[in-house]
């Protein structure tokens, strides 16, 4: 639903700025029409990919809890540092570790990646109780976190961004033709 929306707003941008250009887009060549029609089909690919993940991070939100306790914390990685938290927790009398790397972003340089990764692994450290949120069909199945990450709203963003574009350019391709007289 939420994808629909970005793509409507987007198609309605991309569409309303191509009529007002128009003059300027009599001279596009038909390449301008491919890369066009290429963006219509990646901008709903795209949102379409990203709705299905925010879906599935909002179910996990109705997922039941438990107290579990941090075992391990630490960074990991070479290049791209991360957080690796461990955790053990308890449902109906079994126990189930797990690790998160909390989702941290992939971007910012070296030691910005490092810093991130290190400040979230001391905020847990070994031994401190946490929430888990877990699957109740797969217990085994769980999360610290259950919200949706930033960068599935960029790639969401992103997707009517390549659709608005994609309107502008196919729209702007056939109008330049009709004001050309071709």
């Amino acid at each position: 639903m939420i994808g629909l929306v970005f793509l409507g707003l987007a198609g309605i941008v991309g569409l309303l700025a191509a009529i007002g250009a128009r003059r300027w887009l009599v001279n596009l060549r038909p390449v301008t029409l491919v890369f066009g029609i290429l963006l219509l089909v990646a901008g709903p690919v795209l949102t379409y990919t990203e709705s299905r993940t925010l879906t599935v991070f909002m179910s996990h939100r109705s997922w039941p809890t438990t107290e579990g306790e941090v075992v391990s914390s630490r960074v990991i990685g070479t290049r791209a540092f991360r957080p690796d938290i461990v955790y053990q927790y308890a449902v109906n009398g079994v126990v189930y570790t797990d690790s998160t790397t909390l989702e941290t972003p992939p971007f910012g340089g070296r030691n910005s990646k490092y810093n991130v990764a290190e400040t979230l692994a001391k905020e847990y450290p070994p031994g401190r109780p946490v929430t888990v949120h877990y699957d109740p069909l797969n217990p085994a199945r769980s999360g610290l976190r259950v919200g949706p990450t930033w960068d599935v709203y960029g790639k969401l963003g992103l997707g009517g961004l390549l659709f608005g574009f994609g309107v502008f350019w196919v729209v702007g391709y056939g109008a330049g033709r009709m004001k050309k007289g071709n």
